[in-house]
């Protein structure tokens, strides 16, 4: 299994800081003191990693003849003091071509650390761009863990300026051909300037697993980068909104501005219309005294106009009674009357008939001379 050295690796912080993405790594030791610095050798087996600690720390650890590598202890460790500053140097077991892998069996008891030394064979760069050794530079680099690059003929503290590939990294190494291991001095306080500033250990977890997890954590990269793009829309439109709302707060805050000078002039209003009301209150009670007196005044006067008006009705009544009366009695009169003229009349008749008669009687004895003794009777009567 290889991991990939594309430039769509991205940083990201080392795992086992954050409890997230990764398998749990093991506890790492927080106990060391401010000025020891934990590193970790790592190179291709047989290109000379223990002789390099024997030879800067003084140590006799076991070597091999420069073709197969030795076992390497546990505890293999070996320390220098530069500056006030020990550096303990953790042999690694060589990394083998043919058996890729292999190393990583050991790692997991060394994998607390300051940094990395990637310890390469700078007469043999086609060598060094094989194995694990470029996985683990990559592995390295994505969890910015510091790390130094030395060879066999020198020191260089940093592989990006070299180009993207192992291979052209390689070719730049073999530029330089000194003899082995010269200026040790050198070379020590090249590690020192490096990693002195680091002082947090980190913990290096098994890079085949990191490269298993690396592809969930690139889909996974994916679908956040797909999330991002859809919340970035989501906060345009959002903002948007925020800003449509900015001016409709406007608008309210405008609208509540009138409102508020609308109640002032309504509170104004309200208020002299209490003046008035008390202004007035006076006014009022003495007009509803007024028409109040007014009001039982006229009770008063039609309580006697009704009192005048039966009197007046009883007046009629009696003058009615009155009149019936001599009604009653005109009507006797009149019938009196009227039986006298009838008498009267019936006399009268009774007179002319006489008078008839006695014209009658006159004309007949006009030639007799009877005329003046009618005359005279008449004068009689």
């Amino acid at each position: 299994m290889s991991c990939s050295t594309s430039t769509d690796l991205r940083p990201f912080i080392l795992p086992s800081t954050t409890g997230e993405g990764l398998s749990p790594a093991r506890k790492v030791n927080d106990n060391y003191p401010e000025k020891v610095r934990r590193l970790v050798l790592i190179g291709l087996e047989g290109v000379g990693k223990t002789t390099l600690i024997n030879d800067l720390t003084g140590t006799k650890f076991e070597t091999s003849a420069g073709k197969e590598g030795c076992r390497v202890s546990d505890e293999q460790i070996g320390s220098f003091i530069v500056e006030q500053y020990q550096i303990d140097l953790i042999d690694m077991i060589g990394m083998n071509c043919k058996d890729p892998g292999q190393w990583q069996k050991e790692l997991q008891g060394r994998s607390d650390a300051h940094g990395v030394i990637f310890y390469v064979n700078g007469s043999n760069g086609r060598q060094s761009a094989l194995g694990d050794l470029p996985r683990f530079a990559d592995y390295c680099y994505n969890l910015t863990i510091p790390m130094l690059f030395l060879y066999r003929s020198g020191e260089l503290d940093n592989f990006k300026n070299c180009g993207e590939s192992f291979e052209v990294r390689s070719q730049y190494v073999k530029t330089t051909d000194k003899v082995q291991y010269e200026n040790l001095d050198a070379v020590k306080r090249k590690i020192v300037d490096k990693f002195k500033s680091h002082t947090k250990l980190d913990t290096l977890i098994d890079p085949i697993e990191f490269c298993k997890q690396m592809t969930q954590l690139k889909k996974v990269n994916e679908q956040l980068r797909q999330d991002f793009e859809k919340l970035q829309k989501e906060l345009q439109k959002s903002q948007q909104d925020v800003e449509e709302l900015q001016k409709e707060r406007q608008r309210s805050q405008q609208d509540f501005e009138k409102l508020q000078k609308e109640l002032q002039r309504s509170q104004q209003d309200f208020e002299k219309l209490q003046k008035d009301r008390v202004n007035h209150s006076a006014v009022y009670e003495k007009r509803l005294q007024k028409e109040k007196d007014t009001y039982t005044n006229l009770k008063n006067d039609m309580r006697d106009r009704e009192q005048s008006y039966n009197n007046a009705l009883k007046k009629e009544q009696q003058l009615n009674e009155a009149l019936m009366t001599k009604n009653n009695e005109h009507a006797a009169k009149h019938e009196q009357l009227i039986g006298r003229y009838d008498r009267t009349t019936r006399n009268v008749f009774l007179i002319l008939l006489l008078i008839f008669v006695l014209l009658g009687f006159i004309l007949f004895h006009s030639r007799t001379g009877m005329i003046e003794d009618f005359t005279a009777l008449l004068e009689r009567s």
